[in-house]
């Protein structure tokens, strides 16, 4: 990336640490930052610490001025979960997004924030899906996998601390029956009464109930 003309070259460190001083990065291009905190020597700890902090300030302004505040805790959870994710990606400069930030900085930052929100709105949709229904959403095993579907469930699975009620319900959506006295079920796999899977599903949907007011 070229640089303006009164912005340092990205490894110029006295430059960048008279910006610094002179509290004058605000007025430096978000990309410009980026290349500096990649290409400078990283033994400058101080100074491309302050330039990072610098990166984090305008990402968080994008983000905030993109995701709307309908999301869960103001959207203040999606917007340091994709900070967090795209500050990684600065210091990695051979990763797509590390790459992407350097010349587009606001489109990159827009793109993770859209799929943020794609990602949070298919995670509380599961959830109500569950909640709404008389049993816990069932999964097609004869559709083609869903890999960001499948994440989703692993994600509401891995809150229920009980590892048998985490397995039963498992079962559940795979489509096992809750009881049988010829084949394969719940009870049978577990070895508990069918009394015990009733009262499990039924924790279950309360467990699915405390997730939901959790993401919201």
């Amino acid at each position: 990336m070229d640089c303006e003309e009164d912005e340092p070259e990205p490894y110029d460190v006295a430059g960048w640490r008279r910006r610094i001083e002179s509290a004058t990065l605000g007025t430096v291009r978000p990309a410009a930052l980026v290349c500096a905190v990649q290409d400078m020597d990283p033994a400058e700890k101080r100074t491309v610490g302050a330039l990072l902090a610098e990166v984090s300030v305008r990402i968080t302004r994008i983000l905030r001025n993109f995701i709307g505040t309908n999301h869960p805790n103001q959207g203040w959870d999606l917007i340091e979960d994709t900070r967090n994710t795209l500050l990684q990606a600065v210091l990695k400069p051979t990763s797509a997004d590390g790459r992407a930030l350097r010349t587009a900085f606001a489109g990159t930052v827009r793109y993770r924030a859209r799929d943020a929100i794609r990602a949070d709105r298919k995670h509380r949709d599961l959830i109500d899906y569950a909640l709404d229904e008389d049993e816990l959403p069932r999964r097609d095993l004869t559709a083609t996998p869903n890999l960001e579907q499948d994440a989703h469930v692993e994600s509401v699975l891995r809150r229920i601390e009980d590892p048998r009620k985490r397995l039963a319900l498992r079962l559940f959506m795979d489509g096992a029956q809750r009881n049988s006295t010829i084949g394969f079920s719940i009870a049978s796999a577990l070895d508990v009464s069918a009394k015990t899977v009733e009262t499990w599903i039924r924790d279950l949907q309360a467990e699915l109930r405390t997730i939901a007011g959790d993401r919201r």
